[in-house]
């Protein structure tokens, strides 16, 4: 007998909802278990492959957890509020709010059709004032607060401020000009100490420094991992004269002193084989399930006049999916911009040959196209303004702190 997983699951998943099987009360017996995934941003684009992918691993923990005898939480929500949700808006003319719910409306579908046991009854859009009113509420104590270590605990920051204009800044006072000189003392000697690669490893290890590498540092980088802004670091390592086992001593940035040395280089040229076999293996695999689904498609296309004669013949699904010439990205499979591009070029209504892709090859049909919205530039020209404005501001800043030597030592408050 046939399993017809369509109609199976589609029945068992309506009695799991109509039974509110999955919905988790606050008073039980049992002992509590949460399980909590990262919420999924509701894009245009609907679910890609790396959502069910945690999703799925998190939900057959919950059902274990539960045949445990565990009361489990399980919930979902949407990380649907900000920039994203508004320049999605302003691209295709709609409202936030409207291209937002949508959006997850589609998401919701997705998510049901896979069967996943959430408590829907608790689901959370961070779009809704509702919930984001606590998250600003959250930041305004944040911001009117400071930690006291002395306490161990937050406290007004009106309490700091009081005692800085009673006291002043005794504690986190600035260094002192004998302090900058030790610390330069320091960094210098273990500088001119370390002749070599080894020997900078062993002293750091004896002296007690912390060693950060920076791998693949590009040319253009400003943020060294440990260091944060640090771009003398990286124009050290990108000088031409610059040579394997040279070692510098810095000043990074106004933040102190680092030492670096340079432990290798990329050059031009081909990568060792060994280096990047890996790769190569899975790029054949990949290369191989192409070229066996495009020999299936074009064996199925020989005397098929629909899409779904196609699908039947070369035992595949017929997915309906919305396209944009700006999107890339196929849900399910990753991005394919070629394969796009070519079937939002089609004729309405005539069936393509096989399209191949970067993950692998597709055979479409597609209805006539529907004809974008009105967009008003206006806002789009305000937004465009206001940005070019406060760009424009911070660089005059820049410039300005750079030429006057403006030392910003507002840090060291806290």
């Amino acid at each position: 007998m046939e399993y017809n997983f369509s109609a199976i699951e589609k029945k068992w998943q309506a009695a799991w909802k109509a039974s509110d099987a999955y919905k988790v009360s606050n008073e039980s017996s049992k002992p509590k278990y949460f399980v909590l995934d990262m919420f999924p941003y509701p894009s245009g684009a609907g679910l890609h492959v790396g959502h069910p992918l945690g999703y799925i691993a998190s939900d057959i923990f919950s059902r274990y957890k539960r045949l445990k005898g565990f009361n489990v939480l399980h919930p979902m929500g949407y990380d649907a509020f900000g920039l994203p949700a508004e320049q999605y808006a302003i691209e295709h003319g709609v409202h936030p709010a409207v291209s937002t719910h949508k959006n997850i409306d589609t998401f919701r579908a997705q998510l049901d059709n896979i069967g996943f046991s959430y408590d829907w009854s608790r689901e959370i859009r961070t779009c809704d004032a509702t919930y984001y009113k606590w998250t600003q509420w959250i930041f305004l104590q944040l911001f009117n607060s400071f930690y006291n270590t002395q306490k161990s605990k937050a406290e007004p920051i009106l309490n700091l401020i009081n005692e800085f204009e009673k006291n002043g800044n005794a504690v986190h006072a600035c260094p002192s000009d004998a302090t900058i000189q030790d610390l330069y003392n320091q960094a210098s000697g273990y500088a001119a100490e370390a002749q070599t690669a080894e020997d900078y490893r062993a002293l750091a290890t004896e002296k007690g420094f912390f060693l950060r590498p920076a791998r693949n540092l590009g040319r253009f980088e400003e943020v060294v991992s440990g260091l944060g802004s640090a771009r003398r670091v990286v124009r050290w390592a990108w000088d031409e004269e610059r040579e394997e086992g040279n070692i510098g001593l810095l000043e990074n940035d106004g933040k102190g002193y680092v030492v670096v040395v340079l432990t290798d280089q990329l050059s031009e040229g081909t990568t060792p084989f060994e280096l990047v076999q890996g790769q190569c293996l899975e790029a054949a695999k990949k290369d191989a399930k192409k070229s066996l689904i495009t020999e299936r498609l074009e064996n199925a296309l020989t005397g098929a006049s629909t899409i779904e004669a196609v699908a039947t013949a070369a035992g595949k699904e017929v997915r309906t999916l919305s396209f944009r010439i700006s999107q890339f990205n196929i849900a399910g499979v990753g991005n394919e911009a070629e394969v796009v591009g070519t079937i939002c070029g089609l004729e309405p209504g005539a069936l393509s040959g096989v399209i191949a892709g970067d993950n692998g090859a597709f055979v479409a049909i597609t209805s006539p196209a529907t004809p974008a919205p009105a967009i008003d530039y206006s806002n789009m020209a305000q937004n465009t303004q206001r940005s070019i404005r406060n760009l424009v501001g911070t660089q005059a800043y820049k410039a300005l702190e750079e030429k006057a030597k403006i030392e910003d030592m507002r840090y060291m408050m806290f």
